[in-house]
């Protein structure tokens, strides 16, 4: 629907499979990027989330979801929080620590930062992200 152009039409659609399954990450992120030029933002999806993560409390894609929309939002303190949150159920999650990292940036916690990508590059030495990350922030004084 969405790429006929008809985006509420997608977005019902993806409401029914939520009713069905609230935990499902893939429809909460296509109603987040569906949403994300809507009024409200994507305060819905944020709603939809949080009673998701009620359901299932410990799942790691639910909570790395929260973190990846945060981050977009610019909501970097949070964005570390749930990205911390990530680890404390996934912690070899090389994705979950470079975006740690790249909120850590945001926030100015540069040592941190570095020790996020540090720890993603010990997961996944290919990365690129977390090696892109860590090159820049190693070249920085």
């Amino acid at each position: 629907f969405a790429r006929q152009g008809r985006p509420d039409a997608a977005v019902e659609e993806i409401e029914r499979c939520l009713d069905v399954d609230p935990t499902y990450v893939a429809a909460l992120w296509n109603l987040a990027v569906l949403e994300r030029g809507a009024e409200d933002g994507v305060g819905a999806v944020f709603e939809r989330l949080a009673r998701a993560l009620a359901v299932d409390p410990t799942s790691a894609q639910l909570r790395m979801l929260r973190g990846d929309l945060l981050l977009d939002s610019q909501r970097f303190g949070e964005a570390e929080a749930a990205y911390r949150s990530v680890l404390e159920v996934a912690p070899r999650s090389a994705d979950a620590w470079a975006n740690l990292a790249r909120a850590l940036v945001a926030l100015g916690k540069r040592r941190e930062a570095q020790d996020a990508a540090g720890a993603a590059l010990a997961i996944d030495p290919s990365h690129a992200a977390a090696r892109e990350l860590r090159r820049d922030l190693d070249a920085r004084p």
